[in-house]
């Protein structure tokens, strides 16, 4: 039997139990209802009725409270085995979902049971059937099979609760950590085709050449190995990978590509998401011109409010990549999945006519 068979199993009580309950449950039955009719007209109880007929009523209630209890255990057997089948496999629908029919076939149970055997008795004894009858017999099932239910089954209602709650705060974990990592697998790798090419023609170049740039971009894979599973760098690792980075830019791009680094030294122990300042720079070259004529000059600096600033000269193609917007739009969203370590801060974009600034927050 399956864990979940195991646990949510109608476990039938004891014979003993079976037998003794519904005449207890149904002398207190009796009790209620008779309080609940005599007392506005005969005081507590109206003793003046004959015994035989108080006599009666409590042996029919014991035998309706007997028919429905059965019938109890019947619906919630037949139940299990149908969303079970015997108990070997997997339930199509949810341990929560499977009490919640449970709940509905007792209820239904219960009240087409005590309404078939309590009402017409009823109507035989008490002088015809009214509509405080009918209520008075409604209630006292829904209140009794409430009882009984939180009785059988209260450790696993609260159980489950919990275990909902544990189940939905994983999900959404589960969730949060996908897209995270949809976000990771959106860096762009598009530079390595380039990388490869440039490294091409260096080979017949220039052989010594050649050999740093395979160097350099051992170092920016090693870097997305290592890290690019991690929520958070320190600056100063990402700008070690930054550099080997703009090293395989600057290779291929020559003088049409300016990258300056200002950054004090105090802050390069806090801490920014991995590839961050990558797709910064990446971004830049994939939405501007970049040429002898015209060089992109990128510029990596610190202000006194513990951000890092990425500006770039604005002199946008007039064929935009079609990606040209994820690097951005990464960088926010990974902020935002790790808003909780953020205490509020993300990264904000301006723009004039000249520049394109986004100010990275850094974090402790």
């Amino acid at each position: 039997m399956t864990t979940s068979a195991h646990i949510l199993y109608p476990k039938p009580p004891q014979m003993a139990l079976r037998l003794a309950l519904p005449p207890i449950m149904g002398v207190v039955i009796y009790i209620v209802i008779r309080i609940i009719a005599d007392s506005n007209n005969h005081g507590f109880i109206d003793w003046t009725r004959p015994l035989w007929l108080f006599g009666l009523e409590c042996a029919w209630t014991i035998f309706n409270v007997a028919i429905t209890h059965e019938a109890i255990i019947y619906f919630r057997v037949w139940l299990f085995k149908r969303v079970f089948k015997g108990g070997s496999e997997q339930p199509h629908i949810s341990q929560s979902a499977y009490l919640l029919r449970e709940i509905q076939w007792v209820f239904l149970s219960a009240f087409l049971v005590g309404s078939a055997f309590g009402l017409p008795f009823t109507a035989l004894t008490d002088d015809g059937l009214s509509f405080f009858d009918f209520f008075v017999n409604s209630l006292v099932t829904i209140v009794f099979i409430s009882a009984y239910l939180l009785a059988t089954r209260g450790r696993d209602y609260v159980r489950l609760l919990n275990q909902s709650e544990l189940e939905l705060e994983r999900y959404k974990h589960d969730v949060t950590t996908a897209r995270l990592q949809a976000l990771r697998n959106q860096v762009n790798p598009h530079f390595l085709f380039n990388a490869l090419n440039t490294l091409s023609s260096l080979v017949h170049r220039d052989a010594d050449a050649a050999d740093e740039f395979i160097q350099q971009l051992a170092k920016v894979y090693r870097y997305l190995l290592e890290h690019a599973e991690q929520d958070l760098v320190p600056l100063c690792t990402e700008l070690a990978f930054v550099e080997s980075y703009i090293f395989l830019l600057k290779t291929r791009f020559q003088e049409a590509l300016h990258v300056n680094i200002s950054i004090d030294e105090a802050l390069e122990v806090y801490m920014l998401p991995p590839m961050t300042l990558q797709m910064l720079i990446e971004n830049a070259v994939k939405h501007n011109i970049v040429s002898p004529t015209k060089p992109l000059t990128i510029e990596i600096s610190s202000d006194s409010q513990g951000c890092v600033i990425v500006k770039n000269t604005l002199q946008e193609r007039s064929e935009k990549d079609a990606s040209s917007s994820v690097g951005l739009a990464n960088v926010a969203s990974r902020y935002e999945f790790l808003q909780n370590r953020t205490d509020g801060k993300k990264p904000s974009v301006s723009v004039s006519s000249s520049e394109f600034i986004v100010t990275i927050p850094l974090l402790e």
